[in-house]
């Protein structure tokens, strides 16, 4: 069990990484909202799409991201415990918290505002915390021992930067007001081109990137 799980750690990331790209894709063509309208990028939230009773593919979203989640799991763990650093140790219990609220994004869809956005802002903390962890660590190993080419670690950089125009962009309150506008007006005064969603979105994206790129790279070498 142990070797097995120690030799294959990168699997449980990239099938993950999958899973979450397929959870967000699938549902988008066959989404119509309450009020009629089609689904964009451009002015709707990612947890729009696991709305329950309006988005046609919250099955989909609901229960990719729970499995997303789950395999997340194993794969933070071996990411953190094959490097033997204090940076990685930490990114790796961000990273637990971090899989932990993307099932719970999952369990708790729209629906259920209090907890989702609880859910939603915890998964976004703890994936800023992870990476950025995890990008310190890689950038310290010592020569020689590098588990990632150099130049991934601008991955890890480009990633931060979004999350903190994301988080900057979005404070508490603004996200609260948000959830609250779309349970009441899903379309009267939504914006054609909203910075909110779009930064959610890159978010989302960006982070799913990192963990692809990291499985892949490290399965792969």
């Amino acid at each position: 069990m142990g070797t097995v799980f120690f030799d294959h750690f990168e699997l449980f990331g990239v099938l993950a990484s999958l899973i979450v790209l397929a959870a967000v894709s699938i549902p988008i063509p066959i989404y119509i909202g309450r009020a009629g309208e089609k689904y964009s990028v451009l002015n709707h939230f990612v947890s729009e799409l696991g709305e329950e009773g309006v988005s046609r593919g919250a099955g989909v979203f609901n229960r990719g991201l729970i499995a997303a989640g789950a395999l997340f799991i194993p794969f933070t763990l071996g990411l953190g415990l094959s490097m033997h650093t204090v940076w990685a140790i930490l990114g790796m219990i961000a990273g637990l918290w971090t899989a932990v609220c993307l099932m719970l994004i999952g369990m708790f869809p729209m629906n259920r505002l209090k907890p989702h956005i609880f859910a939603a802002l915890s998964f976004f903390d703890g994936g800023l915390a992870t990476i950025l962890l995890f990008t310190i660590g890689f950038w310290l190993l010592p020569a020689g021992s590098e588990m990632l080419p150099r130049g991934m670690h601008w991955i890890g950089i480009v990633c931060i930067l979004i999350y903190i125009v994301f988080l900057a962009q979005n404070p508490r309150l603004a996200v609260n007001n948000a959830a609250d506008f779309l349970q009441q007006n899903p379309l009267k005064g939504r914006p054609k081109i909203w910075m909110m969603p779009i930064t959610e979105w890159l978010v989302v994206l960006v982070s799913t990137l990192w963990y692809l790129s990291t499985a892949l790279v490290l399965f792969l070498g």
